[in-house]
């Protein structure tokens, strides 16, 4: 919001919003297909020892980085749902402004 006007900053939102989601729906299809593997696996009677590798490796993984997508994606939208409403971009100005106005002192007291 500093170097541009909130119309931009919005629309900015709105792309990485865009660009979180699509991440999330990557993450699940490759979820859903390591989950595939890992029930056929156990439907083959693969080894105990080969399905948890196969678990820990693949499986937990593909979790985690869903877990995040989702939480990035949670994250871009409600920080786009505050800075669409007035009250919550004023106070979002505010706050900026006032860590803006932080950091300059703390440089210049550096000098």
């Amino acid at each position: 919001l500093l170097s541009g006007s909130r119309a931009e900053f919005l629309a900015k939102l709105e792309e990485r919003l865009l660009t979180a989601q699509r991440s999330a729906v990557a993450a699940a299809r490759a979820l859903a297909r390591r989950d595939s593997t890992y029930a056929q696996m156990r439907d083959a009677s693969y080894l105990p020892a080969a399905l948890e590798n196969y678990r820990l490796q693949e499986l937990e993984p593909a979790r985690e980085k869903l877990r995040a997508a989702e939480g990035k994606v949670a994250l871009v939208a409600r920080d786009l749902k505050l800075l669409q409403s007035p009250t919550g971009y004023t106070r979002y100005r505010r706050f900026a402004d006032d860590v803006r106005a932080m950091a300059t002192r703390l440089h210049a007291s550096w000098q």
